[in-house]
């Protein structure tokens, strides 16, 4: 079994519980805005786990994606500088525990200080 630990590396797996289409990606520079921009963009489902990241995230750079949403808007990847520290946030739906039911959780990765 290879597991790869790195003393700076951090990864939590959250179920997303909650989300609401309150932001957007332009589609000039895929940075994530506010659901109010006026410009070019495309809505994304971000949930209540990046959205408190991004809370408590102090200084934080604006977030640009990776990958952004396209079709499904609750499947993308996230990525902001915050002091020393670089997290990354994607986003991947799943079947839930019917056959009609589905969610998403959200695989964060912090890189820096412990």
């Amino acid at each position: 079994m290879n597991v790869d630990l790195h003393p700076e590396r951090s990864i939590l797996h959250a179920q997303v519980r909650k989300a609401k289409a309150s932001h957007c990606v332009d589609d000039a520079g895929s940075f994530l805005r506010p659901s109010t921009f006026k410009g070019p963009s495309s809505k994304v489902y971000l949930g209540d786990v990046a959205e408190t990241l991004l809370r408590c995230s102090t200084g934080a750079e604006t977030p640009t994606f990776s990958h952004p949403p396209g079709f499904d808007e609750q499947r993308w990847i996230m990525e902001y500088t915050a002091g020393s520290l670089h997290v990354s946030i994607q986003s991947v739906p799943y079947w839930g525990f019917g056959l009609l039911t589905s969610g998403y959780r959200n695989e964060v990765e912090i890189r820096g200080p412990v």
